[in-house]
């Protein structure tokens, strides 16, 4: 059984227009577990679109937690793909 904590940061800098539009996949094997952490420290004109796709093997867990400060527009489009029996997601 493998386990990873994984961190995605984002940042921009204050009162700088930014656009940012990302695609995120990741694939879980069978019995694994990750823990997903995303931080967003966005300046007050940031847009940000981000796609994260996750698929998942038997028996693999996912737990994904998300905290966002500031921008002006942020969206997250979080998918989770269960491909096999007993994978289990939390959001």
């Amino acid at each position: 059984k493998s386990q990873v904590n994984l961190i995605n940061s984002w940042n921009s800098p204050p009162n700088q227009p930014t656009f940012t539009n990302a695609v995120i996949d990741i694939q879980v094997g069978s019995h694994a577990q990750l823990a997903y952490y995303t931080l967003q420290i966005q300046g007050e004109k940031a847009y940000q679109v981000i796609n994260t796709n996750c698929y998942q093997a038997e028996h693999s867990q996912v737990n994904s937690y998300t905290f966002t400060w500031e921008g002006e527009l942020i969206r997250n489009n979080l998918s989770f793909h269960l491909q096999a029996p007993d994978a289990q997601s939390n959001m």
